[in-house]
């Protein structure tokens, strides 16, 4: 059984272009995964931190009722886009506060839990402190990091003693124990190298999370240990996690850390994704740039998202977006229709194969094998592409032998039909319920059944 995993959408905001992304992405792997093995998608809401505490007391209402309306909306996403939840994890409820509580008790009696008075400069955006290589006064004369502001704070906190866990973190990463295929190696060991001790509470900055009694110390437990030891479940093997760049960071070292620590089994295969950007700008909550959804089609915009690449990020426009789409429709649509005509014409029947028909059922044999090493190696872009090569190469064919004049006409045709039925099969991951549409209209010669809608 593979688990995949996207990140937890915190819920201060209503999820937006890039959240649909990751959900699209994860989804389609799902689907991709599942010709091969049983798979299920997890996803869920952060629904705790320091943005919802003062979001809703600036709005006066109850931070529960603000995370409750954003996580309803991230689920009639899902519904809208078909994305298929199998787990939906909530850091608000009580199955995850329990989990969590008896986490930190196991946490504890590994004695890797200490107090400490802690200073530093604290990133509200972020939601965790940064170092003082990472600060700067900026122009408009405040402390920054990363363009984001910081603050001075002081408070007492729960550390853990990740910086002793570094040498096993290389170790794993040096061993490949983790897949990491999007992650730059050296990248990767310049984050492990600085792992160090983490403070896993917060005092001064925030009241609304879940509360920590260890230490002698009544605290709130930080909102990135609470999500991430929701992915951690002892009776969960193969999770594959995908997650966008600007996380990375505490999927390398927390999650791989607090795995070892607890002696649960370590993901898989951390994938990391790009950016979706608008005007060449990342969409993103604090600059409210996200672009309306009611633009796009959503088979279109589902399908284009989940088949870029993950290397670049990814400017979403009507241009790029009807550009994907119109490929799509030219080669696998078009497949389709023509074979529905051809069907019209003559009826199937299956003959003895000669050798270029052989060649052709051979390919798609063999293609099944070359799609699942593409899929384990989560190339989801590649995919996409090879299926389309190989519908173009059969449309190619069909071109051809001009089968509408021919006398082995009603055989050639269920050579090409099974061919393109099966790259249809194939494309599911990234069309969706279209794919089982177009194999039961080819079935039935609908000669009135359109594959793909025409965008606007």
């Amino acid at each position: 059984m593979y688990w995949v995993y996207t990140s937890l959408i915190y819920t201060d905001a209503p999820p937006h272009v890039g959240h649909l992304y990751e959900l699209s992405v994860a989804n389609a792997l799902c689907e991709c995964i599942k010709n091969w093995h049983s798979v299920k998608l997890a996803a869920g809401a952060d629904d705790h931190g320091a943005k919802i505490q003062n979001l809703s007391k600036n709005k006066n209402i109850n931070p529960t009722k603000v995370s409750n309306l954003n996580s309803n909306k991230i689920l009639a996403m899902c519904s809208k886009y078909k994305i298929n939840v199998k787990d939906w994890i909530s850091t608000s409820y009580p199955r995850h506060t329990k989990l969590v509580a008896s986490k930190i008790k196991q946490i504890n009696a590994a004695n890797a839990i200490s107090k400490l008075d802690y200073c530093g400069w604290y990133s509200p955006q972020l939601d965790c402190y940064r170092g003082s290589d990472h600060v700067q006064f900026s122009k408009n004369l405040l402390y920054c990091a990363n363009n984001a502001p910081v603050e001075w704070t002081e408070e007492r906190g729960a550390f853990i003693n990740f910086s002793r866990a570094k040498p096993k973190l290389l170790a794993i990463h040096r061993a490949s124990l983790v897949a990491i295929p999007y992650i730059n190696v050296n990248s990767a060991f310049r984050i492990i190298n600085s792992t160090e001790d983490v403070c896993i509470t917060r005092d001064k900055t925030t009241s609304y999370g879940i509360k920590l009694i260890t230490q002698n110390l009544k605290l709130v437990l930080w909102v990135w240990i609470d999500a991430i030891l929701a992915y951690i479940n002892a009776n969960r093997r193969n999770k594959v996690h995908i997650i966008g760049k600007d996380i990375t960071k505490f999927h390398l070292t927390h999650y791989v850390a607090l795995s070892l620590l607890l002696s649960t089994k370590l993901p898989k295969a951390i994938l990391q994704h790009v950016y979706i950007n608008t005007l060449k700008t990342k969409v993103s909550k604090s600059l409210k740039n996200q672009p309306s959804g009611a633009s796009f089609r959503t088979c279109a915009l589902y399908y284009y998202l989940c088949t870029r690449s993950f290397r670049n990020d990814i400017e979403l426009n009507e241009s790029g977006l009807a550009a994907a789409f119109a490929k799509l429709t030219n080669n696998m649509g078009n497949l389709a229709k023509r074979i529905i005509k051809l069907r019209t014409l003559n009826r199937l029947k299956l003959r003895q194969l000669t050798i270029s028909e052989w060649i052709i059922v051979l390919y798609v044999k063999r293609l099944t094998t070359t799609l699942g090493h593409l899929v384990k190696s989560f190339k989801l872009n590649e995919t996409n592409s090879t299926i389309l090569d190989g519908t173009a190469k059969i449309n190619s064919a069909i071109s051809n032998y001009k089968l509408w004049h021919n006398a082995r006409a009603g055989h050639k045709l269920f050579v090409y039909a099974f061919a393109a039925k099966r790259h249809i099969h194939w494309l599911k991951f990234a069309i969706g319920g279209n794919a089982e549409s177009m194999i039961l209209n080819i079935n039935s010669a609908n000669t009135k059944y359109v594959p793909f809608p025409k965008l606007a």
